[in-house]
């Protein structure tokens, strides 16, 4: 987990200067899931989407949401570092990767006979033979 903190002190993550924002107004913390969860510690407050949150209590938040610090501030979320992100990817892409061999796993006879029509099979239905592959010339 990561915490970005949110205030005027020159400490903080992310500072905004404006004397109405506290100087360890709010922390953000970032989970490795892509969760985030935002808690209000300052005196003036904060909302989330126009509403109030209570102040030292954690509220889910996404990046789409409106957060205003002090009544005047808002959250810029591109301020906001994503360390998690290309972890995340990679995770996806790993799990994308599985997912195909698992099926081609999972068709591999279909796969071969498709790819690889080399052999020929002679099967009897009916008193009649059938040759099915590839035939020499």
């Amino acid at each position: 987990m990561k915490i970005i903190t949110i205030g005027r002190d020159e400490g903080c993550t992310i500072t905004l200067d404006d004397n109405t924002v506290s100087w360890h107004h709010a922390r953000l913390k970032l989970y490795p899931s892509g969760k985030m969860e935002l808690i209000d510690e300052s005196t003036n407050g904060t909302s989330i989407n126009g509403q109030t949150m209570k102040s030292h209590k954690p509220y889910r938040v996404r990046r789409k949401d409106v957060i205003t610090f002090a009544g005047r501030r808002q959250l810029i979320w591109s301020d906001v570092p994503d360390p998690y992100r290309s972890r995340r990817k990679a995770i996806i892409w790993i799990l994308v990767i599985l997912a195909l061999l698992g099926g081609l796993y999972a068709f591999k006879d279909q796969l071969k006979e498709v790819l690889l029509p080399g052999e020929e099979v002679v099967t009897n239905e009916g008193g009649r033979f059938f040759r099915f592959g590839r035939q020499s010339h």
